[in-house]
């Protein structure tokens, strides 16, 4: 199974209400391709049919909220108890909607 269809199947797993247009369905596509690839935005474009621009606008979000750093992700979002609250910020962080204190 490919990345893109991989991830996407995750993505809406995860939120069956959530569009495929919805920015927040984007950032989680690339943050999900991020465990599986690493960070490099070049390479997370490529795989997921997104333009590069759009994947560097949720790059520079993960960045600049420590979720991404020294090329690694970071974030406890494997916690039964709290990851997948945990993921949504850092989603929702990529989109520009909150910033990570």
């Amino acid at each position: 199974m490919r990345l893109l269809a991989k991830v996407k199947a995750e993505v809406k797993r995860m939120d069956p209400k959530l569009s495929e247009e919805d920015d927040a369905f984007s950032a989680a596509m690339v943050l999900l391709a991020s465990f599986l690839i690493g960070p490099p935005p070049q390479a997370i474009s490529e795989q997921l049919n997104l333009p590069k621009d759009q994947v560097q606008r949720y790059t520079n979000g993960f960045i600049k909220n420590k979720i991404w750093k020294r090329g690694k992700v970071y974030g406890d979002f494997g916690n039964p108890r709290t990851g997948g609250s945990e993921f949504w910020l850092a989603v929702a962080c990529a989109c520009g909607l909150m910033e990570h204190i």
